[in-house]
């Protein structure tokens, strides 16, 4: 509840919780990290030393309107442009 005082640390501290939670990676990298409209986005790309797990690509968005704040997560598995893009657009979208 209430304001957020800083949109981009709670963007990066949401980002890495969910990235040791859901991604579980053996190497992380943050691909995009940018301001939007009322907020902040992060996005990071997971690969894997084994060979059965293909990258994951994970995006977090949280946005604030009237006092009021939405964390948006985005995930894909296995993370390929096409299904990147629609993600990210409907991400985007998130008012």
């Amino acid at each position: 509840p209430g304001e957020i005082a800083d949109p981009r640390a709670g963007v990066k501290d949401a980002a890495e919780h969910y990235a040791r939670l859901l991604l579980k990676g053996d190497r992380v990298k943050v691909v995009d990290d940018r301001p939007v409209a009322g907020g902040h986005t992060r996005a990071l790309l997971a690969r894997y030393d084994d060979v059965v797990n293909r990258p994951a690509y994970l995006r977090v968005t949280l946005v604030t309107t009237g006092g009021k704040a939405a964390l948006v997560l985005g995930l894909l598995q296995p993370e390929e442009t096409a299904a990147r893009q629609a993600l990210d657009g409907v991400m985007a979208s998130a008012r």
